[in-house]
């Protein structure tokens, strides 16, 4: 039944074109097919929620493609009329999601004068291959080279990475985050490409990388350091923490999605399938909408998910679950409501990996001016008046600091000699990569093996040195690395056991 009226959808995304400059393996919109939107049909859309916006809830208005910014003159014309269009007093948000590689002078400049916020589509270093060009080269190292350039759009614009993690690139997640994070974004989401193939050892390893980034956090917050955002970690954590209730995404409520031919879904997801017609909720061509598609997606709630497998209310992580997607569901199961396996079992691996680590991984209070050193043993303090004892131990010939040390067990240990110091100096557990010896890390809070320069640290230290409490050993061999949940872990060969250190 179609009525010639339109819900309070405050979020729009323009699908201005199908085509791209990439052929990213997991990508599920077909750039071959080359669609475009006309400026006939971009005109009707931003009339047709322009025209509700008000001061109370303003609009979204975001650009998808394909490469949106093959499109940018539509672009530009379409910001221009929604900020003509939208009521006085109403603010209107522009969000763009990009593969960031055709952001030449003219397109930053339009970034930084609509102040828009983009999301960098960026996989990994510039070894990464799952985005390569049409022509098959690796995208990464161009993208690597413009992002200073990207990152100067600060802050007039907003910029977020997005990665896309596969069971192809699963396995270097938490290194990938870091190194973003090393080279300034401050916000990281990650997200899995569901359609994959995620065999029981792609799973395991999610579950390993979700374990590293937990005592990253860990040991940063302990320290007062500042990480970037991580909402995919910080959701789970607000479940599991403080029991935030699982969210709907508003698909079809608050958020829809105009194809290139102006047929509107409930999100971009539902845009590309044919086999999706029927969850079409209307046309901003003739400006009709589909009262019983609407009524469908009105009031979805979390708690009304229905698991391909099992049920939510026996499932052991539901306290940690943040999953509800209605595009998933409708693509897979045919069910807005319906939850396939895959998703399933990423997310119980998700909250499993962090469960024991995120309830110590809140920030610790710090005072200004208070040091480096003074910050480290306060908390070797607070950790000995809980009776925690030193377990471990650091042990090298001497005149050679680099070479020859025994991982450190559980406890307060003490740190390995320093090639400027006599001797070691007590501190909560440094960190020993078995294959690095330049991982090794000195007092205080430390990284987890990372041998690169660390976020925020001090001048003073040097690359791979830096506050944090962390985990004892990084061993490329174990099949584990040696981590388990907690403020720290113990080496592999003692046992991975949860605790202090």
């Amino acid at each position: 039944m179609a009525v010639r009226r339109l819900p309070s959808l405050r979020s729009v995304t323009l699908t201005v074109t199908e085509r791209c400059n990439l052929r990213c393996s997991y990508c599920y919109v077909p750039a071959d097919r080359g669609r475009v939107m006309s400026a006939e049909v971009a005109d009707a859309a931003v009339d047709a929620f322009a025209a509700h916006a008000d001061d109370e809830g303003g609009l979204s208005l975001s650009f998808f493609g394909g490469e949106p910014f093959l499109a940018t003159r539509l672009v530009a014309r379409a910001i221009e009329r929604a900020r003509a269009k939208v009521r006085d007093g109403a603010a209107l948000r522009v969000v763009m999601p990009t593969n960031g590689l055709l952001l030449d002078e003219a397109a930053r400049a339009l970034c930084r004068d609509e102040r828009i916020e983009l999301a960098i589509s960026v996989d990994g270093d510039a070894r990464s291959t799952t985005r390569p060009f049409a022509g098959g080269a690796p995208s990464a190292p161009k993208l690597l080279e413009m992002l200073p350039a990207l990152l100067d759009l600060e802050p007039r614009a907003k910029l977020i990475a997005r990665m896309t993690v596969t069971p192809a690139n699963v396995d270097e997640l938490a290194s990938n985050v870091r190194a973003l994070a090393r080279r300034g974004f401050r916000r990281i989401v990650f997200l899995p490409a569901f359609e994959e193939d995620w065999t029981d050892e792609a799973i395991a390893l999610w579950e390993r990388e979700h374990r590293r980034l937990a005592t990253w956090i860990v040991g940063a917050r302990s320290a007062g350091r500042r990480l970037a955002e991580l909402p995919t970690l910080s959701g789970l954590e607000a479940r599991l923490t403080r029991s935030t209730p699982r969210r709907a995404c508003g698909a079809g409520e608050r958020l829809a999605a105009v194809a290139t031919d102006g047929r509107v879904f409930p999100c971009y997801r539902f845009v590309f399938d044919d086999a999706l017609a029927e969850f079409q909720i209307g046309d901003v061509r003739d400006g009709s909408w589909n009262a019983e598609v609407l009524a469908r997606f009105a009031g979805l709630d979390p708690e009304q998910a229905r698991p391909e497998h099992g049920s939510c209310r026996t499932c052991a992580s539901r306290d940690g679950c943040t999953h509800f997607c209605p595009a998933l569901g409708a693509l897979r199961l045919g069910d807005p409501r319906g939850v396939p396996e895959v998703a399933c079992r990423l997310m119980r691996a998700s909250v499993e990996a962090i469960r024991a680590s995120v309830s110590r991984a809140r920030p610790a209070p710090r005072k200004a001016g208070v040091s480096w050193a003074a910050a480290t043993a306060l908390v070797v303090g607070a950790i000995a008046s809980t009776g925690a004892a030193c377990g471990g131990k650091v042990e090298g010939p001497s005149g050679d600091g680099d070479a020859g040390y025994d991982a450190p067990g559980p406890g307060v240990c003490a740190v390995r000699p320093d090639s400027s110091t006599d001797g070691a100096s007590p501190g909560i557990c440094p960190v020993y990569d078995a294959g690095t010896d330049a991982g090794v890390i000195g007092p205080g809070v430390c990284d987890y093996a990372d041998t690169g320069v660390p976020l925020d640290a001090p001048p003073a230290f040097d690359a791979g040195n830096g506050p944090g409490i962390c985990p004892a050993v990084v061993d490329s061999d174990a099949p584990d690395d040696g981590y388990a949940p907690g403020l720290c872990t113990t080496p592999a060969d003692t046992g991975p056991t949860p605790g202090l250190c």
